[in-house]
């Protein structure tokens, strides 16, 4: 059954090896071992599990229930209630499947935080999944891991700087460049002079962060259009958005992503629509002289690869 937009199961979630925190997970099963069985605790929305095991777990969970926590939330002492209720009742249900590890690609999650804080049976795992950029993290909840696998030796220094507190860190690179990029890289001709990597921001609302990243990206890209338009160069850009998801049209912009690029370039450059299965990007950067972008990982990304 569903209660409001949540599927409702009336047992106890399936037992596993490893457990899957947040459905992102299209690059984490390739670097699993398939001899481990695998579970998804799901998070947009989540699912719900009632069975006698978790009533019984939660009972006894309860003196996780932190009044500081709840006193302290912004939107005041009833969010705050449950909030707190929620973070124990995933902590029961991870409790009674007792897996061997919990992984995430969502490494700025604060409710995984609490979890790998108060949970010590087993290991919570996070692989860094982007830039976390100080202004963002500042204003965000601090985050806690167990263990990070971070991209470099910077984060290292960065993340505690700006309130996370990280146990252990691995500083071994980006796991989606990783997977998608050629190693070593394949001898191809470059298909193009320049390559633009959209920083479009979506229809996440038109915050202070939003307007100032979209304000610079397009003064970007009204020089990069004037460079372009007396010079014999192939240009492209490749979106960031895929056509017609929740993030290809900005009602702020008044446009869709390549519509946007569209009024800048006109014809002076060729737009690439972008796979999040395949994450093309990568390979056309490994094709392309010259990167250029604004305030993307997909740099920081090459630029370690």
């Amino acid at each position: 059954m569903r209660f409001i937009g949540r599927k409702v199961y009336f047992k106890c979630p399936p037992s596993c090896d490893i457990l899957i925190f947040d459905e992102f997970v299209a690059y984490i099963y390739k670097i699993l071992n398939p001899a481990y069985t695998t579970v998804i605790f799901k998070q947009r929305p989540e699912d719900i599990w009632l069975c006698m095991s978790i009533l019984r777990r939660f009972l006894k969970d309860l003196s996780f229930l932190y009044i500081k926590d709840i006193k302290s939330h912004p939107s005041g002492l009833i969010r705050g209630i449950f909030r707190q209720l929620k973070l124990i009742y995933f902590l029961s249900c991870i409790n009674v499947i007792k897996p061997k590890a919990v992984i995430t690609h969502i490494d700025n999650s604060s409710t995984f935080g609490w979890l790998a804080k108060n949970c010590r049976d087993f290991p919570f795992i996070a692989i860094q999944n982007g830039s976390r950029l100080a202004y963002d993290i500042s204003t965000e909840p601090p985050v806690y891991h167990q263990h990070l696998f971070c991209f470099g030796e910077h984060e290292m220094k960065h993340l505690p700087a700006n309130g996370w507190n990280v146990e252990h860190f691995y500083p071994v690179g980006s796991l989606v460049a990783s997977l998608h990029f050629s190693h070593p890289p394949e001898i191809v001709e470059n298909r193009f002079d320049v390559l633009l990597a959209s920083s479009w921001r979506g229809n996440i609302g038109f915050q202070t962060d939003v307007q100032d990243t979209m304000a610079s990206m397009e003064t970007l890209d009204k020089l990069l259009a004037g460079y372009l338009s007396n010079r014999k160069l192939k240009a492209a850009v490749i979106l960031r958005s895929e056509r017609d998801s929740e993030h290809w049209f900005m009602p702020e912009i008044g446009k869709n992503e390549a519509e946007y690029y569209q009024s800048i370039y006109g014809n002076k450059i060729e737009i690439i629509e972008t796979s999040n299965k395949y994450r093309n990007i990568f390979s056309l950067m490994e094709a392309s002289e010259l990167v250029v972008a604004c305030l993307t990982s997909a740099l920081i990304e090459a630029l370690g690869i």
